[in-house]
Parts: C-alpha cells; structure tokens; sequence
C-alpha cells in the first residue's frame, strides 16, 4: 500500500537549530534534499507538489 505522503522530512539532530534537514522518498528511501538551510529542503519538496510529512525537530524558517 502506497503512504500517503512522497517525502520524509527530518532533522540529523532533533534539537539542534541548523543541523541537517533531509527529506526522504517514502517511496524509495532515498534521501533526494538535504542541507542545513530548512527553508531551501522545504521549498525544493513543495516545488514538485508533493505531499509530506515533517517529523519533530526544530526548524528555523525565515521568510
């Protein structure tokens, strides 16, 4: 069965602001974004219009 979401989004370190954020393929498992700016691997998985589930963690988001 399908999840109901295309990515994955997590932090290497749960709480620790601008640690590496990683968004993974549910699908494949791979992880296709990832870097330390958590605006950048948010827009690069909506740009696509994918669904997605953001696992807890801090993220800094200036916009």
């Amino acid at each position: 069965m399908p999840l109901p979401y295309t990515y994955i989004i997590y932090p290497e370190n749960p709480n620790v602001i601008g640690t590496t954020i990683f968004a993974q393929n549910s699908q494949t498992g791979q992880v296709e974004f990832q870097g330390g700016d958590a605006v950048l691997v948010f827009l690069q998985t909506f740009a696509e219009r994918h669904s997605i589930l953001v696992k807890a963690g801090l993220y800094l988001i200036n916009l």
